[in-house]
């Protein structure tokens, strides 16, 4: 565990885009035929899981995968794929900064 005054990173984005792919919603999760549980397990499986979901979701032009954290609780991730459109993507400076690195 890190120190408390351990340097950290702070990073903060405000992001518009365009499709997200929200896995963190139950009923995406029913569509998918997946549960929160597997997908944030710390197996391969569960790795396997979520790359086939973000295979599924790259295919159908999702710009981001909204997910849940498996290592965060009741966090969740934003993964945006790089290479999205510049048109379906807008970043900017936000007010809020969360320490990573920790």
């Amino acid at each position: 565990m890190p120190r408390d005054d351990a340097e950290r990173d702070l990073v903060t984005i405000r992001v518009r885009l365009a499709s997200v792919c929200d896995v963190t919603d139950a009923g995406v999760r029913r569509r998918l035929g997946v549960t929160r549980e597997a997908i944030t397990r710390d197996t391969t499986a569960s790795l396997e899981l979520c790359r086939t979901i973000a295979d599924w979701a790259r295919a159908r032009q999702y710009g981001a995968i909204l997910s849940p954290s498996a290592a965060a609780g009741s966090a969740n991730n934003l993964n945006i794929y790089i290479d999205v459109r510049p048109a379906d993507i807008e970043l900017a400076v936000g007010s809020h900064c969360e320490a990573l690195n920790y």
